[in-house]
């Protein structure tokens, strides 16, 4: 949908808007934001420093340079400012479909002991865009990726399920080992399965109702 002004001139996004995406099963909330050039506009500032802010509170930051112009990776992240711990940084080269070389492959990096890599797109041609989106995915969890058929948690609930369901797996495990009766062992494969069931709908206590719907807020 046409949701924002865009024209070539630097300086036309003052606003942050916000829109959600999913990619690789995994959902990303999206901010885009003022540019972070320096402006004597006192306009433009402002939305300089509302960039700034957004920043602050993300998990990844996306920074967009203009392939064509000489840019200093250093120079790009010290304009985003202090990051916090745990961020992570994508430098995004565009515009590469003005450029006479092949696009070249991500570059990973450690930026004040936050992770990053740089990528090089084409927003008028998409190319590179599947490649970045692969390497938000692999920020986002750390490196670890799944295979085919793999699953993600981002789901704290879900995650908290699955952990208890491997910690009972593992006390039943323990108990065969050390040969208990089968009464020990069944009540821990009997919480494993409970604990999973919390996921799949099965087990729908009123613990687990209030936690989903205290997250929504229903009219009457």
């Amino acid at each position: 949908s046409d949701r924002a002004i865009v024209t070539p001139v630097p300086g036309t996004t003052r606003d942050s808007l916000e829109e959600s995406i999913t990619i690789s099963g995994v959902l990303f909330r999206l901010a885009d934001t003022a540019g972070l050039q320096r402006s004597g506009d006192i306009v433009e500032a402002e939305g300089v420093e509302r960039s700034k802010a957004v920043v602050r509170r993300v998990d990844l930051v996306i920074v967009v340079a203009d392939s064509t112009k000489q840019h200093d990776r250093g120079a790009i992240l010290a304009d985003l400012g202090h990051l916090q711990a745990g961020q992570r940084v994508v430098v995004a080269h565009n515009k590469i479909d003005l450029l006479d070389e092949a696009a070249r492959e991500p570059q990973s990096f450690q930026f004040e002991g936050n992770r990053g890599v740089e990528v090089w797109i084409s927003a008028k041609t998409g190319e590179g865009i599947e490649q970045m989106k692969s390497e938000l995915v692999n920020l986002s969890f750390g490196g670890v990726t799944a295979g085919e058929g793999g699953l993600y948690l981002t789901n704290r609930r879900h995650r908290d399920a699955i952990a208890r369901s491997k910690a009972s797996v593992e006390r039943a495990i323990g108990a065969l080992d050390s040969s208990a009766s089968n009464e020990f062992i069944a009540f821990d494969v009997r919480e494993g399965i409970e604990a999973l069931s919390e996921i799949t709908g099965e087990v729908t206590s009123e613990e687990i109702l209030n936690s989903i719907f205290g997250r929504f807020c229903i009219g009457k």
